[in-house]
Formats: structure tokens, sequence, C-alpha cells
């Protein structure tokens, strides 16, 4: 079962067969990301077994951030609420930093890289 605030994820998983629930709430930016106060709501009443996310960025000590407030929100909504924690991130997103600090690699269960960063400089389950 899946749990989505994002459109497009929503549309790829009904196409797959997979259970999916979307949040609710309204379009940011002209994107398929439903924020606002509908959206918290439902996040706010989820118990999850895993939350795989991504999210803007990865520095080189292992914090992930973005530059909303809005979605980093969501995230860290969910983030207390659920089980297991994979930050999912391709090669775009190391090295860099936004405004909105979301949480550390070495909070997480795991963070699955898309190839191999020896400039990581962080503790925590790092997959390849």
């Amino acid at each position: 079962t899946l749990f989505t605030n994002n459109l497009d994820t929503a549309t790829s998983a009904i196409n797959e067969g997979i259970e999916t629930h979307c949040t609710g709430g309204k379009a940011f930016n002209n994107s398929p990301v439903l924020i606002g106060p509908d959206t918290e709501r439902f996040i706010k009443n989820l118990r999850v077994d895993a939350f795989f996310f991504s999210a803007q960025f990865l520095n080189h000590k292992g914090v992930i951030s973005d530059s909303t407030q809005e979605e980093t929100y969501i995230r860290s909504i969910i983030l207390e609420n659920c089980d297991k924690k994979y930050f999912l991130c391709d090669n775009d997103k190391v090295n860099q930093t936004a405004l909105y600090t979301l949480t550390n690699v070495k909070d997480l269960d795991a963070c699955i890289l898309e190839k191999e960063w020896n400039l990581l400089e962080c503790d925590g389950n790092i997959i390849y």
C-alpha cells in the first residue's frame, strides 16, 4: 500500500496495480506535489512501516535539505510517524545544501545513493 502527496507517483503506482492513497491538498508551485492543511491532517493520522523519500540535496556531512519549507514540513511529520526511514538520492543531489534542513543520514535506516560518493563524511547505513 502506498501513501503519497505526489500525483505523478500516485499515477505510476496505480498503473502498476499498487493500492494507492493520495493525501489531498493544494498543488504546489505548478507541480504534482500536494501540500497544505489537508495534506498535513492526512499525514498526521498515518503510522507507516516504511518511508521512502527524497529531498533536494545531501551534503558531505550527511545533512538532507530542501529549498521549500512546505515540503520539508510534510516530510518531517512522516519521519516522526514511521518505523523505517530510507532516503533515495540520485547523483544530481549530492554535495549541496538548501535552506531547510530535514534530517541527517545517521538518523535513518539507510541512505540509498545512485553510485558511490567518496566525499560523504558521516555515519549511517549507506547503500550504493
